[in-house]
This record gives structure tokens, sequence and C-alpha cells, in this order.
């Protein structure tokens, strides 16, 4: 062979990494383009022992997930579901539950009228050439009937908790003004529609093994995927899936490792999701020659700097209630948009800033009277005192009695500052946001002491991941399906969203949506 050529097989081979090396290595160059559609060879050898079988093996027991081995489930399948943490439910457990969705029983309940053709132009507005429209306009079409299977388990959708949840009130997104209203909020948020996915579930008699991670896709004896390799906390144990594995694993929030890989926003924000979720189902795939596409967006909301919790609020920290107004300044001391526009805006908008950081500033009025301090739900020692005056001693929050005093213990240009929360109060006090056309919220701020908090964008999940098609099977980096492999989740798989996440439950939706869709195409493949 001739060396230049032998030097620039080796260059290709390195450039692929490390699972498409073994593929190509086992392949002439001149195959390389069905290298991947042939069966890969995994690190992990068919085990001499599988420890657990089933039709359909699922990888993480979230809203995603527990579609999954509940849709499988009611097709005749055996599952296995494999959560790496002690309590399931992923970040849907802990999110609004909301699921976005057009032309619901809900909303003719509600008196609304709306289209699955304008959600879709709405969705593609905000995610333009970043997305599949293919696979946006899957999720359109489905997302009615999850709703409806949702209530048929037990969730309930009150039309009075549907509201507008989205971005759909910007004029360079919006499709219909005022806005519809497909948010549908679920009795007890996301706790709630989670408890009524894991008691169907269980009620099929699905088996979960908590507290069992998931390390490698592993081979079957034909060299296809055959099931996953994982680790309990005694041992590694081989589970076999006769028919697909089905990946809803979650993000990489909680991996610096991946984040710098993939998402550069990432690494400014401060990670609020599952402490579990570190790319692994993503990893694992990316072996076997897994394509990858759009993650580099997030979904969460400014949080704290120190003590960062998640909550559902366009600001961090703290909901003010009524009128009670927050305002949100930069290193400069001067404030850079409307704060209530939009926790998925303000989140973008903290990024951009100078070192990615604002202050978020309030008075004593709305601490004492207004404010509702809520907890870490990932962390108990992340919870906030009721009062703040913990945060204050531990200079979490810094505190002054007067607007100079207050930019002093910030570090802000003073007459920068004190410029700003006057024209502020000015402004709010004639009812009139001169500055950014804030309308919700617009109240003074002047009863001292006054108090901020130091914010950064806040990351509760990774948008993207794996490339899929509308039957939610994994592609390969050629483009070719990878054989039973299936992936859903807004944060497990790509081409759903661009920089902006459109509205708030479109991950949940999305979540169960094609976590339903890759359950009942695993279904259909012939066991190995």
């Amino acid at each position: 062979m001739d060396n230049n050529k032998e030097i620039e097989r080796r260059d290709f081979i390195k450039g692929l990494g490390t699972g498409a090396a073994v593929s190509v290595a086992a392949a002439s160059l001149g195959a390389a383009s069905s290298a991947f559609s042939a069966p890969m060879q995994a690190k992990t050898k068919t085990p001499q022992k599988w420890h657990y079988e089933a039709d359909i093996v699922i990888v993480g027991f979230g809203g995603a997930g527990a579609a999954a081995a509940l849709e499988a489930a009611n097709a005749g399948a055996s599952v296995i579901v494999l959560e790496k943490g002690a309590e399931p439910g992923g970040a849907t457990h802990f999110s609004g539950g909301v699921v976005y969705a057009s032309e619901t029983t809900v909303q003719r309940a509600a008196g609304v009228k709306d289209s699955q053709e304008e959600m879709y132009k709405f969705l593609m507005n905000v995610g333009g050439d970043s997305v599949d429209p293919e696979l946006v306009r899957t999720y359109v079409k489905s997302a009615t009937g999850t709703v409806e299977w949702l209530i048929d388990i037990g969730v309930e959708f009150p039309p009075t908790k549907l509201y507008q949840s989205g971005l759909e009130h910007v004029a360079k997104y919006a499709t219909t003004l005022p806005p519809p209203r497909r948010g549908h909020q679920p009795v007890g948020n996301g706790y709630g529609l989670f408890s009524a996915l894991r008691s169907a579930v269980e009620q099929k008699g699905v088996k979960v093994l908590l507290e069992t991670a998931a390390v490698e896709l592993v081979p079957s004896a034909s060299g296809e995927i055959g099931g996953v390799k994982a680790k309990n906390k005694d041992a590694e144990i081989y589970i076999r899936a006769r028919k697909a594995v089905v990946l809803t694993a979650g993000d990489f929030n909680r991996s610096k490792e991946m984040c710098r890989a993939h998402s550069p926003i990432a690494l400014a924000a401060k990670p609020i999701g599952p402490h579990g979720h570190t790319g692994d189902g993503l990893r694992m795939a990316q072996a076997w020659g897994a394509d990858i596409l759009g993650t580099y967006a997030i979904g969460g909301l400014p949080v704290p700097e120190e003590k960062p919790v998640a909550i559902a609020a366009y600001m961090p920290t703290v909901s003010l209630s009524g009128n009670a107004p927050i305002v949100a300044v930069n290193k400069s001391g001067k404030r850079f948009f409307n704060e209530t526009i939009g926790y998925v805006i303000a989140n973008v908008e903290t990024f951009k800033q100078d070192d990615s950081y604002t202050w978020t500033i309030f008075d004593d009025k709305a601490r004492t009277g207004d404010m509702i301090v809520y907890p870490s739900f990932t962390d108990p020692k992340l919870a906030w005192s009721h009062n703040l005056d913990d945060e204050v001693a531990q200079g979490i929050v810094r505190k002054g009695q007067t607007f100079r005093e207050l930019a002093a213990a910030i570090g802000v240009p003073a007459d920068a500052f004190e410029n700003t929360m006057n024209q502020y109060n000015i402004n709010a006090k004639n009812g009139k946001d001169l500055e950014f056309g804030k309308t919700a919220k617009l109240g003074p701020i002047d009863t001292g002491p006054y108090y901020a908090i130091k914010t950064r964008p806040g990351m509760l999940v990774n948008a993207g991941g794996l490339k899929i098609d509308t039957r939610a099977r994994v592609i390969d980096v050629f483009g070719n399906i990878i054989p039973k492999l299936y992936a859903a989740g807004m944060s497990m798989t790509g081409g759903f969203t661009g920089e902006l996440i459109a509205t708030s439950g479109y991950c949940v939706g999305l979540g169960i949506t094609f976590g339903r869709i890759a359950a009942q195409n695993a279904v259909a493949e012939v066991k190995v």
C-alpha cells in the first residue's frame, strides 16, 4: 500500500473517534459509507450470561422513559427500565409538568380556538434553520394525542389552568395575536404528572431497576445492539434487549467535560438539573457511531450564583406575586431588558452580559410582603431562608440602605446604578417603562433597605442530543439507522430547537410524545 494513502487512512480513522474508528478498522476504507449501517463492534463483547432479559430495555426513568415503558407494556412487550438515581422522575419530576399541544379537548373546554398548523408555524419561527421540520411536525401532530393519553391514565389538565406559555407574544415569532393558550398545566405540576405515569407503569408490572447506572450498549451474538451493561451498588450486570434499547437518559448538564465539548453557553450556566444527568446515554450511543444535533442550547432560567435553585418564575430565587417589582442590572449598573418578557429570553440575555452575570434588585417591601422563597428540588443544602437573613449574613444577598450603598456592596458604578434606579422609579410611578416596555410588575422599588442577588444563567437541561428520525430511531454519522436503538426527549435528542426553547411545555411534552413513538416502533422490531 502507498505510504501516503496509509497515513491518510489512519488520520481519517483517528478523526472519527473511538466508536467510529473501531467500525472503520473492521471495514475497508472504500466501504466507509456503509460501515455504520453494519453491526458495530463495541468495546464490550457479547456477555456469556445475561442477568435479566426483556423485549425492550429503557435507559432512564423520567417522563420520556415512563411514557416509553407504559406504551411498550400496553403493546404486550416485556419491559425493563434502568434508572441511575435512587428516585425516578428526572427533570420532569420537579418541572412545571406543562405539556405544549394544540387542538385538545382541554382547549375546546376552555373555548380556545387553535390549530396544529399555527402551532407548527410558531415552533418553526423560533427554531429557524436549526430544527428538523419533519421532527417538529411529527411532534405537533402527536402532541394532541399525548394530552388525551395522559388524561386517560389519570392526569388532570383543568381548562382554567390552560395558559399562554411561550414566546408567541414576541412579534417576530408570533403567528396569532393575542397568542393562543397551549400550555396544559397538570394538577400537581411535574410531580403530579410523573406520579400518574409511574403508577401506570407499576400497574403494568414493568420491572424498574433503581440505582442501576447504564454503562455501555453491548452487542448480541449477531453483532447488533443486544442489550445494556449496567452497574448497581453490588456488581456489573447485563440486561438483554430481545427487540431494542430505548435511550431516555437525559442530558449532560452535570458534566463539565461534555458541556465544554458541546455547549459553550452551558459552561457559563449554573447546573440546576438532576445530579445524575452526566450524558451517559449520549456517550453510549456515540460509541456506536451515533450522530448528534443541536446540543448548544440550554433550557433554564436565571438563578443565584450561590445556592442556585430551580423555580417556575422569570427571575431567580423569588416569585413576586401581585405588583411587587424586581429589576436586573448588569455590571455597569444598567438595566438591559424587560425583566418579565419570559425566563427563556432572560436566561439568554443574562448570558450575553459581560462575564455572563447580572444583579437582581428588589426592596424591603418585596422581601417582607410578596416574596415567596422556593426550596431547592435537587439539594436540600441549597434551600433558602424565608426572610433571607441567612443569605445576607453569608454575603449571598447584598444589602444597602440606599442605592449608593447597594452599588458599593455589589461593585457597580454608583452614579450609573443610582440613575438607573431613579429613572426606573419615575417610569414606574408614571405607569410606563420608557426603556424596555415592561408592563407586568411595573411598580417602584423605593422602600429601603435594598437587596441584590448575583445571578447567572441557570441550566435545567441541555437541549439537543442524538440525531433521530420521525420514528425515534437513532441515526449514525453517515445518515444510516443504527438497528435496535431508539431515543426520546429534548435533552436526549436533537432537531427540535435552536438557540431558544420556544415555550414551556415543549420539553416535557416532547419527551412523553417521543417516548411513546420510540416504544411503538421498538416493539415492532424483530427479536434477536
